[in-house]
């Protein structure tokens, strides 16, 4: 697997070369920064840096040669059209399944530090209102937004399992979980179904290009390899 990974790219850096394609130090010192601003501090970057192994010159060279490899994918994907509305229906009915969409409800909640807390803002609503209530006292960042959590999916954290069950627009009872007592309110719910070929055509779209890119990639080192 290295042995192939190390002679791929050595093929990609020989048809960069011949084919006048280029990483600048412009190019890669911006994307350096952009990495480095996701760090807290430059000693926390450097940390990371000595978990993996790396020193500055290697690290900083391999990310130059992951911008060369994105921008000779690009150009050996430029004759690839996008996809036809026919192509994209076929595409769509004969992968129904994989766009199946789970069991989902559209949540806002409160979160609280235990659940005495959580049941005297519960009886607090007899007075206000659930979005007042969670700008107020909710400690997760979605307080700010009403207590708006949005869709989720049946079966993706099971703490929220019992909500599907909540009558629309009241609150059940006090959930426990590892960050807090959450109180729930379901807006909206929606059964399994699969979206119609409208509703998620661009992700259609992104699919098949998607494969078209993986194929045009492989035909290409399957070309440099003969």
């Amino acid at each position: 697997s290295i042995l192939n990974q190390f002679i791929i790219r050595s093929l990609m850096i020989d048809w960069a070369v011949k084919n006048k394609i280029e990483v600048s130090d412009e190019e890669l010192d911006k994307e350096v920064s952009h990495i480095r601003s996701l760090y807290p501090d430059d000693l926390s970057f450097r940390r990371v840096l000595a978990d993996e192994g790396l020193s500055f010159a290697d690290w900083r060279h391999n990310l130059m040669l992951n911008l060369l490899e994105k921008k000779v994918s690009k150009e050996i994907n430029k004759k690839i059209k996008s996809p036809t509305e026919d192509e994209m229906k076929s595409f769509y009915h004969e992968n129904k399944d994989t766009f199946r969409r789970k069991e989902r409800v559209y949540v806002y909640q409160i979160v609280l530090k235990d659940e005495a807390r959580a049941e005297f803002i519960k009886n607090s609503l007899k007075k206000e209102s659930f979005s007042e209530l969670a700008k107020k006292y909710s400690l997760g960042p979605e307080g700010a937004n009403e207590g708006r959590v949005g869709w989720i999916e049946k079966g993706t954290i099971d703490f929220y399992d019992p909500v599907f069950k909540y009558p629309l627009n009241q609150v059940g009872d006090p959930i426990k979980t590892p960050f807090g007592v959450l109180l729930v309110k379901v807006e909206k719910k929606q059964p399994e179904t699969v979206p119609p070929f409208e509703e998620i055509k661009s992700n259609i779209q992104r699919r098949i290009i998607e494969l078209k890119e993986k194929s045009e990639y492989v035909s290409w080192i399957d070309t440099q390899l003969r």
